[in-house]
């Protein structure tokens, strides 16, 4: 995808407040595929949120919040975090972890702040059954911050993993996976090592990394300098997959040794070594 389309469909995401915003969103640009938008819209939403996030919990501002709450809970009003958060442009999860926040704080129980985590990931187990019904209508209708939407992403990207190496499999490649390379001792560790190193249209491979998201230049510019750069340090030359797609000028550091794809190379580009 070119950076101008890419900036187009951001502005057009960004303009859309509806939980309709995909359907829309796709109609315009008919050509790219809904995983693609899905995915960059969640990486818009929760960027902007975490961005604005400051201005939501200064002291005040939490209070605040915490006062309606209670003055709903006296008039026996149940969704009330759902709407304000809503209201106030932040994610449900994020405003309900400020309101249990503040419950911890003015209850005066130290106990009650580790449990605050847990309480997110559960909310039955919250003493409180007005808070609890408050947090768990927060948190069933959050798509980017709540449980399911993080144990959501998190197993799309066991499955890519799986995908890749599925494909690694199919092609007779020799790799270490994480795990085999955590027991190893390595501390920076790609989705597969290559104990074969392989060749891609000229570009030895000496390890894959699997991203199952979009390759937005925020993103990928995070991933360089966390990831990418310490495994051509430590391994040499390799391959980064974006499944859901990237920006085409991103792709400027293949003659330094990390090249992107969104696909795994097929038969006919991969070149093996003889072993």
């Amino acid at each position: 995808m070119k950076l101008q389309v890419y900036e187009e469909i951001s502005s057009a995401i960004r303009a859309e407040h509806s939980v309709e915003w995909l359907g829309k969103v796709a109609a315009r640009y008919p050509k790219t595929i809904l995983a693609t938008l899905n995915s960059i819209g969640s990486q818009i939403r929760r960027r902007d949120t975490l961005r604005s996030l400051h201005t939501h919990r200064r002291p005040n501002v939490m209070m605040d919040y915490y006062k309606r709450y209670l003055a709903s809970k006296q008039d026996k009003e149940s969704k009330v975090l759902l709407s304000m958060a809503e209201e106030v442009s932040l994610a449900p999860t994020l405003l309900a972890r400020i309101i249990l926040e503040k419950h911890a704080n003015e209850s005066r129980d130290s106990s009650i702040k580790p449990q605050i985590n847990s309480w997110i990931k559960n909310p039955a187990s919250i003493p409180d059954t007005h808070l609890a019904e408050e947090v768990q209508h927060c948190t069933q209708n959050d798509p980017d911050f709540g449980p399911d939407a993080v144990e959501e992403r998190r197993q799309i990207g066991n499955k890519y993993e799986a995908i890749l190496k599925e494909k690694l499999d199919a092609h007779e490649l020799c790799y270490l996976g994480e795990d085999a390379m955590r027991k190893l001792g390595y501390d920076k560790t790609p989705d597969a090592k290559m104990e074969v190193p392989f060749a891609v249209c000229g570009h030895i491979i000496n390890w894959v990394e699997s991203k199952a998201l979009f390759g937005d230049p925020e993103s990928h510019k995070q991933y360089l300098n966390d990831q990418y750069w310490a495994y051509l340090n430590r391994f040499g030359s390799g391959l980064v997959i974006y499944w859901f797609g990237f920006i085409d000028e991103l792709d400027v550091h293949q003659d330094k040794g990390i090249m992107l794809r969104d696909t795994f190379p097929s038969s006919s580009e991969i070149l093996t070594m003889p072993v």
